[in-house]
């Protein structure tokens, strides 16, 4: 860190920061200095929000910018609670299954994938949101469900 936080003094970088896929890791680099952005995957989503309480106050009040990545929690997001849905990178558990349908009549009439992808915009030191796919129906939905105003 001492290393990265003299490139930056010096010119040879712009900025520094991480990528994880959990909390606590943001906040024990944070508490050795500071980062200028976090690349952060499925823990602030409609379903896991385990970012909220004590990282994001933190990255807002260090103007700390924040990537959201894994906004659909490994797919059920996207698909809804499926058969075969994937949640945190394995099989989603029945308890989940039940949180995203009633996760879906919340959000409704919205589809479920469209509110997925503009939920972390709404917080403010969240700068972006970070999508991957392999499939081309996928893409469509996430270029349509951005352009979407509402």
């Amino acid at each position: 860190m001492p290393e990265l936080q003299k490139m930056k003094r010096d010119g040879q970088i712009a900025g520094f920061g991480l990528g994880v896929n959990e909390v606590r890791p943001c906040l024990d680099v944070m508490a050795h200095g500071h980062l200028d952005a976090i690349l952060l995957a499925g823990r602030y989503t409609l379903l896991d929000r385990s970012a909220e309480s004590e990282l994001l106050p933190l990255c807002r009040e260090r103007g700390i910018s924040i990537v959201i990545g894994g906004v659909f929690n490994s797919g059920i997001l996207a698909t809804g609670p499926v058969e075969g849905a994937f949640y945190d990178y394995g099989l989603a558990p029945s308890d989940i299954l039940e949180r995203v349908r009633v996760l879906e009549m919340d959000v409704a009439p919205t589809p479920l994938a469209k509110a997925a992808l503009k939920f972390p915009l709404a917080e403010k030191c969240v700068a972006s949101v970070l999508l991957g796919t392999t499939r081309p129906s996928s893409i469509n939905r996430n270029v349509e469900a951005w352009k979407s105003r509402d």
